[in-house]
């Protein structure tokens, strides 16, 4: 907003403020309450002047833009190219025709001089301000004059005063333009008639402004009760609003107030409390002085208007509360940041399709926000709804994954379920392994989840729900372990040749430590296991008979292994059985030792080269479980 813009309203303001304070000025009342014989007398005075005093703020504007373009022009002239253009506006303008040209080019150069001294004292900038101060105040006169016109048709009996307001704003106006326009050297020189125009139409304003001030003090009193005989209805108002924490207010210390010109009745401020006097009915209502002023221009804020009767500003501003305000403006960040989505929140409100709702609100400013909330009944009530849905709703978004061959991609189709405080809510990811879900519930609160999906092991886990919006809660599966068969025989190496062992317990044990299957071998010492096993993962079979046992290793390809056959030494105790010896013949310095005879007692061999020689076969007894 410009600042003549900014400046236009706070006149604007300024005025119809003035004028309400007159509108119910005590010792005019309204025609409810009080009559005014002097009206009649007083609205023409002031209409005829009012009337007379625009029509000469016109032309003083006429004046002051024809100079400005006068101006504009010399000075094009002066400066042009063209000497001999310059030459004749120096005869015209100095009556200098007899002068020779070297007089008319001297001439020439001091008004070069004297303008190059009036652009640099800002004449022009101060030429525009003084136009543009003159277009700000017929505009104020055009609104002063609609309020005016508004003022005769509500309460003829108190329009009398408001172009006396008018007129004093724009005089100041024009004053000040003039005051800044006398600053500028030469300029009585240059500006000739039109600055008296200007002069002749501020004076008019300054002698209109002193008439009519003259007029308006015979119908100012002092305060409430200063004279007796007049204002006595309000006066009675007074003394029976006076009662509980009122009682002892002295009518003597409440003067009339400017600050609350749009009532509808007539304001006296006191020390720490207004006094509201409602002409209609003739009621009075005190009302403590921050709200009453803060409720007031609340007032002007509200998106479904309504008279502002001394009674509803009254009760309101009595009955405002710090708290309230406080948690109007922390619902007005709350919706605006939903509106505008810098609050993660406006997914929550988009689940409960009351996007309309939070941008009808949500595009307001703070102060209007408030307004409504704290002194409408209706918005109140519709706001305070929003906001008890939204605390209501928890929410949660990601992708649920999985982990396949060592990449990882989406799932569709997976039921993503969270309980939070004992209530289950569920639902299915999309096609992008995206889901949403919206839960009744609060941060903090205890959460349980299980993710699962055909074909992947199931996901749970639980904590507590960390925040109201929680993007990126992700989830990835593991591939659900395939069937893996392993078939093999189980041998006895303690018999020769080795021998199948029937009745062996055989257990496979995947990579996590689980058992996972059992089973015991037939008569052929043959066994077959079905186990849930990874791709690539290692699966170990374990056979055992009695306190003897054996193992054999496998890894899971595609969905079986055959041939795992697992040996055991089954040798029993005092049990004879053939077997070869190995034997070193070394010396006392552990060197082989190459032609040795070693013999059992029946049998002899040679040792060879390497001082090693086999024996056997021969007969032994196992004595080791003795």
């Amino acid at each position: 907003m410009s600042y003549t813009t900014r400046l236009s309203r706070l006149l604007l303001l300024l005025t119809v403020t003035a004028l309400s304070a007159m509108l119910f000025s005590p010792g005019v009342a309204n025609a409810d309450c009080f009559e005014d014989e002097e009206y009649a007398e007083a609205l023409k005075q002031t209409e005829d002047q009012w009337q007379a005093v625009r029509t000469s703020m016109k032309e003083g504007k006429a004046e002051l833009e024809s100079f400005a373009k006068k101006y504009q022009e010399y000075e094009d002239i002066v400066f042009s190219q063209d000497m001999e253009k310059s030459i004749r506006l120096a005869k015209r303008v100095f009556s200098m025709e007899d002068a020779t040209e070297q007089q008319l080019k001297q001439k020439l150069s001091q008004v070069r001089a004297q303008f190059n001294k009036m652009d640099a004292a800002g004449l022009k900038t101060k030429l525009a301000s003084a136009i543009e101060k003159l277009r700000i105040a017929d505009t104020i006169a055009f609104e002063v004059n609609n309020a005016y016109q508004f003022a005769k048709k509500f309460d003829p009996a108190h329009a009398k005063d408001n172009p006396t307001y008018g007129l004093k704003l724009i005089g100041n106006i024009l004053t000040d333009g003039a005051k800044k326009m006398e600053t500028v050297p030469l300029v009585g020189q240059i500006l000739g008639p039109w600055m008296r125009a200007y002069g002749d139409a501020t004076q008019a304003f300054v002698g209109a402004l002193d008439r009519l001030t003259k007029k308006m003090k015979d119908f100012r009193q002092g305060s409430l009760c200063t004279h007796f005989g007049t204002n006595t209805d309000a006066m009675g108002a007074f003394e029976e609003a006076a009662t509980g924490q009122y009682a002892g207010e002295d009518c003597l210390t409440y003067f009339p107030s400017s600050r609350l010109p749009r009532l509808r009745g007539m304001a006296y401020q006191g020390q720490d409390n207004y006094f509201l006097f409602s002409p209609v009915g003739c009621r009075g209502y005190f009302s403590p002085t921050g709200s009453t002023e803060k409720v007031y221009d609340w007032h002007s804020l509200l998106l479904e208007p309504r008279a502002l009767d001394p009674d509803w500003l009254a009760n309101r501003a009595r009955s405002l509360k710090s708290e309230v305000e406080k948690r109007a403006r922390e619902y007005y960040t709350l919706f605006s940041g939903l509106y505008n989505r810098s609050n993660n929140g406006w997914l929550i409100i988009e689940a409960l399709a009351l996007e309309g709702e939070v941008e009808f609100y949500g595009k307001l400013d703070e102060e209007t926000f408030v307004a409504n909330y704290i002194i409408d009944d209706t918005h109140h009530n519709r706001i305070e709804g929003i906001v008890e849905q939204y605390n209501k709703y928890v929410y949660a978004e990601g992708t649920v994954y999985a982990n396949e061959g060592g990449e990882k991609k989406t799932v569709s189709n997976a039921s993503v379920s969270i309980t939070i405080a004992g209530r289950p809510f569920s639902t299915t990811s999309g096609g992008n392994g995206q889901y949403q879900l919206l839960m009744e519930g609060q941060p903090g609160a205890s959460v349980e989840i299980e993710v699962s999906a055909d074909g992947y092991e199931t996901y749970t886990t639980d904590g507590g729900m960390p925040s109201k919006v929680v993007l990126g809660m992700n989830f990835t599966l593991g591939s659900e372990a395939a069937l893996f068969t392993i078939s093999g025989t189980v041998f006895d190496k303690s018999k020769t040749p080795v021998e199948p062992v029937s009745g062996a317990t055989v257990t496979a044990t995947t990579v996590s430590g689980e058992q996972d299957a059992s089973v015991v071998t037939g008569a052929d010492g043959t066994y077959t296991l079905s186990v849930q096993a990874e791709e690539n993962t290692t699966v170990t079979v374990t056979a055992s008979v009695d306190q003897t046992s054996g193992s054999a290793t496998a890894v899971v390809t595609g969905a079986a292994k055959s041939g795992v056959d697992i040996v055991l030494d089954l040798t029993e105790e005092g049990e004879a059985k053939e077997m070869t010896i190995a034997v070193t013949v070394v010396d006392a310095n552990q060197g082989n030792i190459a032609g040795a005879v070693v013999t059992d007692g029946t049998n002899s061999v040679t040792t060879g080269a390497n001082g090693i020689a086999s024996l056997g076969p021969v007969t032994v007894v196992d004595h080791s479980q003795e």
